[in-house]
């Protein structure tokens, strides 16, 4: 049975991490069945990740890519050709209806996480989102990886 993969990372990532990336994305998909993924698009290192898997994606058709988001944007429809030449689906998972956009973004994550059996981060700061979102996921007993662009990685 296939299994789903999340990333977080901080807004900037300050390091050449693409390559290392690829590398651990490439290893979920032979050996873990690793098949979706998931990103919230919100900055450097979703960018990163994204596009790790859409190369990955050229020698493995079956993966999936999905942007989770966290509210609806009228942005959504006038850019909608190039959502969808970018991502294999848009998510906005119904459970964060009526959210406040601040805390709908943490519940986003949160729900990401819930899906997910493996979870790669992007964190070297002790604070902000990524952060929150890898504790959260090291809360729920995820296999997580963090790439940190400063040494340090913990792995699954």
């Amino acid at each position: 049975m296939s299994k789903t993969c999340s990333a977080f990372g901080h807004r900037e990532t300050y390091a050449r991490i693409k390559e290392p990336l690829t590398a651990i994305l490439e290893q979920l998909i032979t050996e873990q069945d690793v098949s979706c993924f998931y990103t919230g698009g919100m900055g450097e290192f979703d960018g990163i990740f994204s596009s790790a898997v859409r190369i990955l994606k050229r020698t493995h058709p079956q993966v999936r890519l999905f942007l989770v988001l966290p509210y609806y944007t009228a942005n959504i429809n006038k850019e909608r050709a190039f959502f969808e030449s970018e991502y294999d689906g848009l998510v906005l998972p119904s459970d964060l209806d009526g959210l406040h956009y601040k805390s709908a973004i943490k519940a986003r994550n949160r729900w990401m996480i819930e899906q997910s059996d493996y979870i790669i981060t992007c964190v070297y700061k002790s604070r902000g989102g990524a952060y929150d979102a890898m504790r959260y996921a090291a809360a729920k007993n995820k296999l997580y990886l963090n790439i940190n662009p400063h040494g340090g990685n913990a792995v699954f």
